[in-house]
């Protein structure tokens, strides 16, 4: 996202939240946007758009990080609940699979709350992991992957395999 596109998004909060001391200054916009500008333009005018629409006071930049990461499917309580509902671990998202298999079965069926803050820490977590790693715990087989993402390898390696032969000869 570039300064232009996020100056954008900081006027249109501002006339939204006309309240003194919101985005008052150069300087507070200039904060923002290096605090944001790693998100790519459209995820965040998205986040920026529905947060209007749905909140009375300003955001935070914590805030339209959590609209977009929820934008994404990536909130933790989404999993938690579905978890909590019965479901296998395989049939959540990874970040997920991640936090339940690291609480461990009994401690998650527990419900305490410092549980769920756990869960919820270890899904950030996740999130957070670079690539390299998250590969790792495939491996381990600590993940499990989902049916739909079968398909997507089994295709790719497929792909893969015939672009290698195809070459070869």
């Amino acid at each position: 996202m570039t300064e232009r596109e996020f100056a954008q998004l900081a006027a249109a909060m501002k006339a939204a939240y006309q309240r003194n001391g919101f985005m008052a200054d150069l300087e507070t916009v200039s904060v923002w946007y290096e605090l944001l500008k790693d998100i790519p333009y459209n995820q965040l005018a998205a986040a920026v758009k529905k947060y209007i629409k749905c909140e009375t006071f300003p955001p935070t930049i914590a805030d339209l990080r959590r609209y977009v990461n929820i934008a994404a499917g990536n909130d933790w309580s989404v999993a938690w609940n579905k978890l909590q509902s019965g479901a296998k671990p395989k049939e959540v998202d990874y970040a997920g699979q991640y936090a339940f298999v690291t609480i461990g079965r009994q401690a998650f069926e527990s419900g305490d709350l410092r549980v769920m803050t756990e869960f919820q820490r270890l899904y950030r977590e996740f999130n957070l992991m670079d690539k390299s790693v998250k590969q790792d715990l495939f491996r381990s087989g600590m993940l499990v992957w989902r049916e739909e993402d079968k398909a997507v390898r089994l295709e790719q390696k497929n792909h893969d395999c015939k672009r290698l032969s195809g070459s070869a000869e």
